[in-house]
């Protein structure tokens, strides 16, 4: 054991280095040998992976997949960033076995091996408080297909500018499946979208009616479960092997989570969101948010960026809270715009306030984006308070007060 404040001394004297994904790579020797669980895993075993990632939705896309593959009694395993080692999954995998391997961007950071299978859902700016650039996390998150073979497949979002614009500067080898919930005139996706189905380009049998399925009523749950759908296609799975399984999935719990409609209004759980930026990521996925919570531990993080956002959106009603909401109620007050604009002591009257105030049929987003340690044990204690806030007040004995 190399223990102490002094454990990366001397690494030259070890023959090979797992590292974790919280060591930063690029501050190490390159003169090293070293490796990861990822990226020994991928060199045993990448023609059976898929490979999932983006700046956000990989759990929820993630799961989405093991889910349907499952209920077709499929030979499949989930582990990676959702908090199952590599390691952890080997002995149980056979010649028939396919796993979903959901890859945050640390754990993409060194590997020299690709999956056969990759899903890019997003890029958005992110961790640059760990790489010098946005160039430097997007050149990161590509690395789930840059050493992706010719007969491999890359799966893209075709809507994401980011993307489209950074595509082109890499020599991707494999064949690049471009799925847009916009444009599908202009892509080589199967599964598409037309008007309020979802359709496929070869068997015409094959159709989803996008409003009977509760997850897909938001556009950002909408693009990743296409490329989800192209993916199962690919794989030549029927679509009537897994549709009750897709009527039922809801996402993950504090993760975008829909909580569900109550008195006219469509609840949006986003408890996982710690920073700043998660929150306007959020706000992007959910464009017809028109009520907004939020609010947290201070920690020292600048939320200029996200001040100035909230400042330009066109949200009717904005409720900020504890220490980090302070800060935001007291700089968005300044403002000469039109807007609903409180300060409340915690989630309780944050939730009599969008009964109160918000107009029927809108929806309304808790994302923090701040710390929750300084009155929740958690995120997910947080998240489920709001839940059961959310459904704990009758909309009619609110109103006046």
């Amino acid at each position: 054991y190399n223990l102490g404040d002094r454990y990366l001394d001397n690494l030259e004297k070890y023959d090979l280095i797992l590292r974790s994904p919280g060591i930063n790579y690029s501050k190490l020797d390159n003169n090293l040998n070293i490796s990861s669980q990822t990226e020994i895993f991928l060199t045993a075993y990448r023609s059976q992976v898929i490979g999932i990632t983006g700046s956000k939705g990989k759990s929820s896309s993630s799961t989405l997949l093991y889910k349907l593959l499952k209920s077709t009694n499929q030979n499949v395993f989930f582990a990676g960033n959702i908090g199952i080692p590599p390691f952890d999954i080997a002995h149980l995998i056979n010649s028939e076995s396919i796993v979903i391997l959901e890859l945050s961007c640390h754990q993409l950071q060194s590997i020299t091996v690709s999956p056969k299978y990759a899903i890019l859902l997003n890029l958005f700016e992110e961790h640059l408080d760990y790489y010098p650039s946005r160039g430097e996390y997007f050149k990161t998150k590509f690395n789930i297909a840059r050493y992706q073979l010719d007969n491999d497949i890359f799966l893209i979002n075709d809507n994401n500018e980011n993307i489209r614009n950074y595509l082109p500067k890499l020599n991707i080898k494999s064949k690049v499946i471009k799925c847009s919930t916009l444009r599908p005139e202009i892509t080589n996706q199967i599964i598409y979208i037309d008007k309020n189905k979802i359709k496929s380009k070869i068997d015409t049998q094959y159709e989803i009616l996008i409003r009977d399925i509760a997850y897909f009523q938001f556009s950002h749950f909408l693009e990743n479960s296409l490329m989800v759908l192209n993916l199962i296609d690919i794989l030549d799975i029927p679509l009537g092997k897994f549709i009750n399984e897709l009527n039922h999935f809801r996402g993950l719990e504090h993760r975008l989570e829909i909580i569900g409609n109550y008195n006219e209004i469509t609840f949006i759980n986003d408890s996982i969101s710690t920073i700043p930026e998660s929150t306007i990521a959020a706000l992007k996925a959910f464009k017809k948010s028109k009520t907004l919570i939020l609010g947290g531990k201070d920690r020292g993080v600048n939320y200029q960026n996200l001040i100035s956002f909230l400042g330009s959106s066109d949200l009717d009603l904005i409720i900020c809270m504890d220490e980090t909401g302070k800060e935001i109620y007291n700089q968005l007050s300044t403002l000469k715009k039109e807007m609903n604009l409180f300060f409340v002591k915690d989630l309780t009257e944050a939730i009599k306030k969008v009964y109160k105030f918000s107009e029927p049929n809108t929806s309304c987003l808790f994302s923090p984006g701040a710390s929750s340690y300084n009155h929740y044990k958690n995120f997910e204690e947080r998240g489920k308070h709001f839940a059961s806030l959310v459904k704990s007040f009758p909309r009619n004995s609110l109103q006046g007060k």
